[in-house]
């Protein structure tokens, strides 16, 4: 599937007018062909999930945090508490 990122997706299926229309009915390409493209529509990669939601008062005490030890201790810190996952 790597490969069809390349070319367009219309350009592999069937022309409804082309030579396999002698032997099935062009509407039941086109249908097919509508079918094939839905499935490679939904094979798309999986968005990430809920972001975390700070208040004011957490974005406070991790800034304060910071400032007076440092970024990387403060988030050794909070992520030490489960406070804050921190990345």
């Amino acid at each position: 599937m790597a490969l069809l990122k390349y070319f367009k997706k219309s350009s592999l299926l069937p022309n409804p007018n082309g030579p396999l229309s002698e032997r099935m009915p062009s509407s039941s390409i086109v249908s097919a062909n509508k079918e094939v493209e839905n499935l490679l529509d939904g094979d798309k990669k999986p968005t990430r999930g809920q972001y975390t939601k700070c208040s004011d008062e957490e974005k406070a005490k991790v800034a304060k945090r910071a400032s007076e030890m440092g970024v990387t201790q403060a988030r050794y810190d909070f992520s030490k508490r489960s406070f804050l996952i921190v990345l």
